[in-house]
């Protein structure tokens, strides 16, 4: 089962010396349970290389990295734009599309609490 959503990666600016994003490529996103600064990290995967560190906006925080955590689901993220960098340290905002995949339960699941923020 799936649901999808459209929003944005946010990744930290060290990472754009690694990694250019590009309309249409497509990226796994995966936990990082043994980050030190935070639990709950989510890395961006292209080919299993780690080319960045989301900052979960506020509003997908609920949803991502519980959705995770079962190893039976995931999530890849597909660019839909080009990429803009904010500067003050922001980091880079890229569009995209967000694919969840997984047992039909907790893609309900998921599904309810994305619906419940837009």
């Amino acid at each position: 089962s799936t649901v999808t959503k459209i929003s944005k990666l946010f990744l930290h600016h060290i990472y754009q010396a690694v990694w250019t994003p590009f309309e249409g490529q497509v990226l796994q996103l995966q936990r990082e349970p043994l980050n030190p600064k935070d639990r709950f990290a989510v890395v961006v995967c292209l080919d299993g290389e780690i080319v960045g560190r989301v900052r979960i906006p506020a509003i997908l925080a609920p949803t991502f990295p519980p959705f995770l955590a079962r190893e039976c689901n995931t999530i890849i993220a597909t660019i839909t734009d080009a990429r803009v960098n904010r500067g003050a340290g922001l980091g880079l905002e890229v569009p995209c599309c967000y694919t969840l995949t997984g047992p039909k339960c907790y893609v309900q699941r998921a599904r309810e609490l994305l619906t419940h923020l837009n």
